[in-house]
């Protein structure tokens, strides 16, 4: 049996992975579409390959790949920026974690050379990410398990960013709106009649905008959020300030707005939005209400890319009484994941039980992924099960429960003998006896001693008085568990 500090990782061939992509822009001079595409997917083909983690090929009709992996970039041209996302899918497996890696690169003032460059060089970054984020999880690369779900310490995802610029000069009611010296409620008047034309003057909708990310009145903030519905839609800058909001802003009511509104946001503008509900349950401030939303939303969009990495964070955060209603946010998410990651999404979790782990949602969670997944629990996973029977501080319920699951799974060796003999020993509770007993039945069909071990030795704890009788009929239970270890034995004594 391995330690209980044994990380899990997936082991896996080289898998055939299709490489399709795309870009989303508009009209972006001189840049053309093509070669974004282009530049954009051989720079994360280089880092790829070269780390030898996945065989690359072109979409074939008719011919499902193991996996996919796209190369989307996203040029904001008010900004003059590019977001470079790579998207690593299932396909016909999933046995590996989906992940979404991104770069942000800047090409307003360079030739066309320098962008080129600037592009291939944000897209390698990108794909390094991604190799970050697999490693762990690929066989192939030699990397030692960090992480099972995350592959490397902090963001995998880079969000885009935008320069609002200074308050522009104002008259009428956008200076009453802008004006932190009037009262509030003359402010959001203001701002109500000004929305109908925020979405085509673009000074407005800059003081707009500074007001969502900076005004100093939460209300005022939630309010210019509001405002800005109709700009989002398809205004890239504004659609980056208002995630920048549901991210950063300290309110939980304009986070919820921002996550209103973001809501609508459509193309690859939406996968920003969606890392970013993901930002919120796993590295966000708790509030209940957003967390909820959020939540609520993904539960919605299904499995979506760096979702386990999400749970997998939020699950490794301090333990404490305000962050158990977080992870059971989060515990409630893992229904999302494919069978194949629940347990290696939990496994981190599980190695280090919490006392106060009281929850019902854990409880269900805990029970979901050990019971519904389909095949047995790999040998890190009972090791870090084991682990658990033998805290005391761990709720009674996921004493009993984890050791159901070793005693059906474990291997009949020494070790696993060891453990039973020591879980007896120290059990206080009938439950906990009952199960022991039932895993001693394990060593019944054993041909290389460990059968009459098991025997002796429970007769011996038994007779030294070090098994606790938590019922009356647990001397015949072992009486009869001893019968079916060494049956000769027992007629003779």
């Amino acid at each position: 049996m391995m330690t209980a500090a044994a990380m899990l990782l997936t082991l896996v061939a080289v898998p055939l992975v299709e490489m399709n992509g795309s870009v989303e822009t508009i009209s972006w001079r001189p840049l053309k579409a093509g070669d974004i595409l282009a530049i954009t997917r051989e720079g994360v083909r280089q880092e790829v390959t070269a780390a030898g983690l996945l065989n690359l090929a072109d979409p074939v009709e008719g011919v499902t790949p193991a996996y996919r992996l796209r190369v989307d970039t996203r040029m904001v041209e008010e900004a003059e920026d590019a977001s470079i996302m790579v998207s690593f899918l299932p396909g016909s497996e999933k046995a590996l974690p989906s992940f979404m890696t991104s770069e942000v690169v800047h090409l307003g003032g360079l030739s066309l050379a320098e962008m080129h460059k600037t592009l291939e060089k944000g897209a390698r970054e990108a794909g390094r990410r991604m190799i970050g984020a697999l490693g762990p999880h690929m066989a192939v690369t030699g990397r030692p398990a960090t992480d099972t779900a995350s592959g490397r310490d902090g963001a995998v995802f880079s969000f885009s960013t935008v320069d609002i610029g200074p308050l522009p000069d104002l008259t009428g009611k956008g200076r009453i709106m802008a004006d932190p010296r009037r009262e509030l409620h003359e402010r959001i008047d203001a701002l109500r009649e000004l929305a109908p034309f925020i979405p085509k003057q673009e000074m407005l909708r800059a003081a707009v905008l500074r007001c969502a990310l900076g005004d100093y009145a939460p209300e005022m903030r939630r309010s210019c959020i509001g405002a800005l519905a109709v700009a989002a839609r398809d205004h890239a800058p504004t659609q980056i300030a208002i995630l920048r909001a549901l991210r950063e802003d300290w309110d939980g009511g304009v986070r919820n707005e921002a996550m209103q509104q973001s809501v609508s946001f459509a193309g690859l503008a939406r996968n920003e939005a969606v890392q970013s509900w993901l930002y919120v349950i796993s590295d966000g401030e708790y509030d209940r209400g957003s967390h909820e939303k959020a939540a609520a939303l993904l539960a919605r969009e299904g499995g979506v890319p760096n979702l386990e990495y999400a749970i997998t964070r939020c699950l490794k955060g301090p333990v404490g009484e305000e962050s158990l209603g977080k992870k059971e946010q989060c515990l409630g998410l893992l229904k999302l994941l494919p069978k194949e990651r629940q347990i290696p999404a939990m496994s981190g979790y599980l190695a280090r039980v919490p006392p106060m782990l009281q929850g019902s949602m854990e409880r269900y969670a805990f029970q979901s992924a050990l019971g519904k997944t389909g095949r047995p629990p790999p040998p890190e996973i009972i090791s870090l099960l084991a682990a658990n029977v033998e805290k005391a501080a761990a709720p009674q319920w996921m004493r009993e429960q984890s050791l159901e699951v070793v005693v059906a799974n474990m291997p009949c060796d020494g070790a696993g003998l060891d453990l039973l003999l020591r879980v007896l020993a120290a059990s206080t509770g009938r439950t906990i006896t009952y199960i022991a007993l039932n895993g001693f039945s394990r060593f019944g069909k054993d041909t290389t001693g460990l059968r009459t071990r098991a025997a002796s030795s429970l007769e011996a704890l038994y007779k030294a008085g070090k098994i606790a009788i938590t019922g009356d009929d647990v001397p015949q239970r072992i009486k009869r568990t001893i019968e079916t270890l060494a049956p000769t034995a027992s007629r003779e004594r």
